[in-house]
């Protein structure tokens, strides 16, 4: 790497973090911004805050997705449309097979409007 070209270093990282973590990597520019207007960024403070960051991340992705989510599915399928098809065969007919209905019409819709408003924010 040439001197001089950090920004499209630190750019291709950023972009980097926002392919593999999605709305989760674009969540930590926020709140590093809210962040160093509440704190000030001393170098404990700044290696501190960046390591929460990045663990927390790590965490989420590793629990949430590589053991939760990509332990369910159905032929190659997943999301709240298969969890909803999961719970259908747990619970008995009546109001918690309906509150589960909704429950996975509900996430379909926040999932679709999440991916419509966050490239708008952003």
């Amino acid at each position: 790497m040439k001197r001089g070209t950090t920004d499209s270093f630190w750019g291709g990282i950023v972009k980097a973090m926002g392919l593999v973590f999605g709305d989760i990597g674009t969540s930590p520019i926020y709140t590093l911004t809210v962040i160093f207007t509440l704190t000030k960024p001393t170098q404990h403070n700044v290696f501190g805050i960046l390591s929460l960051v990045v663990w927390t991340m790590t965490i989420l992705v590793t629990v949430e997705y590589a053991w939760l989510a990509m332990r369910l599915g159905r032929k190659g399928q997943g999301g709240e449309i298969v969890l909803r098809e999961i719970l259908v065969k747990l619970l008995k007919k009546g109001r918690l097979l309906a509150f589960a209905g909704f429950l996975s019409f509900l996430g379909v819709s926040l999932l679709l409007g999440d991916g419509v408003i966050t490239p708008a924010i952003s």
